[in-house]
Parts: structure tokens; sequence; C-alpha cells
């Protein structure tokens, strides 16, 4: 069974924070969700409350989204980072700072819904799935002048 998931929301726009509350809130794996309003503030609650996911809004006052990312990911945060942006253009920073996906605010809920259920998972490390074949060893070269000797 997976841990119930710890969240932190950070978007600059309030209604986008509750709007987004509103909604993960009434999902039964999410067992708390917190919200900041700028960047400081997030690696603020991050530090203090360690939460498993983070949902950052790219373009904020002060820290940008993609510079939030960069600090949780520098200061060996375990939080999976997700984006949640009004500018789909933000996707190559989003993804170049670190998140694990990328929603364009209003789009795709269910996409984020199923994103947060995979973030809960536990993460499993990656199996060797190609075995190659061991190099068969040659024998050691004969030097011909040394075979005559003996």
């Amino acid at each position: 069974m997976s841990k119930p998931l710890r969240l932190l929301i950070v978007d600059d726009c309030r209604a986008a924070r509750e709007e987004l509350s509103a909604l993960l809130s009434e999902e039964s794996y999410i067992q708390e969700i917190r919200t900041a309003k700028h960047g400081l503030e997030a690696l603020s609650l991050a530090e203090e409350h360690q939460p498993d996911v983070v949902l950052l809004d790219q373009n904020m006052p002060g820290l940008t989204g993609a510079e939030v990312a960069r600090r949780l990911k520098a200061a060996n945060s375990a939080a999976r980072i997700i984006f949640v942006s009004a500018d789909p253009d933000a996707k190559e920073l989003a993804m170049a700072a670190g998140a694990e996906a990328f929603f364009v605010k209003g789009v795709n809920t269910a996409g984020l819904i199923q994103a947060l259920r995979v973030a809960q998972s536990p993460v499993r490390k990656a199996k060797r799935v190609l075995k190659l074949p061991r190099k068969k060893k040659k024998p050691p070269k004969t030097v011909p002048w040394l075979t005559n000797i003996f």
C-alpha cells in the first residue's frame, strides 16, 4: 500500500491555489495540502514540511518556478516536482529545471491527478533489462619464434 501524499501548491494567483486545493482535497490518497504564494515562501515551507510533491507555477514574482525547482533539487529535496502553468511555452524551462511533468492550467486535470498517483507510488530502481552476451576470452597470442625454441 502506498503512503498518503503531502502536497505543496505554489502559485501567485490565489484563485488558482484555491481551485487546485479544492480539486485535489477530494482525492483520498492526499493527506496534506499546503499552499505558497511565491517562491521564497515555497522554499521555506518545503524545508519545514518536506512535501512529497510540489506543484509549481512558472511565472511568479521574485523567484520563477524553474528557480524554485533548481533550489529544491540543489537542497537534495526528495519532493517530486510537477509544473502547472498558464504558459505552455514554459515546458522546456520546467523540464530543464528538474520537473517530472508539465501541465497547462485548466486543460488536463485528469492527467494531473494521474501524475500525482504515479508520484505516490514508491520509486523503483531501474532493473537491468538487456543482458549483453559476455565476450569470449581470446586465447593468448603465441609468438612464432618462441614456439620453435622449446
